[in-house]
């Protein structure tokens, strides 16, 4: 929780960009294609 108040990702990720919250936390960006598609997938189940 320390490190995503610090950094304010929660703004970032209230606009539904997973690759930006992605390379804020790891900034090679390493495996955001997979987390978009389970954050579409989540999205669609809360819908």
């Amino acid at each position: 929780m320390w490190f995503w108040k610090t950094n304010n990702i929660n703004k970032i990720a209230d606009k539904g960009s997973v690759r930006k919250v992605t390379l804020k936390i790891n900034s090679k960006g390493l495996e955001w294609e997979k987390r978009e598609d389970i954050f579409n997938k989540l999205q669609k189940e809360i819908k």
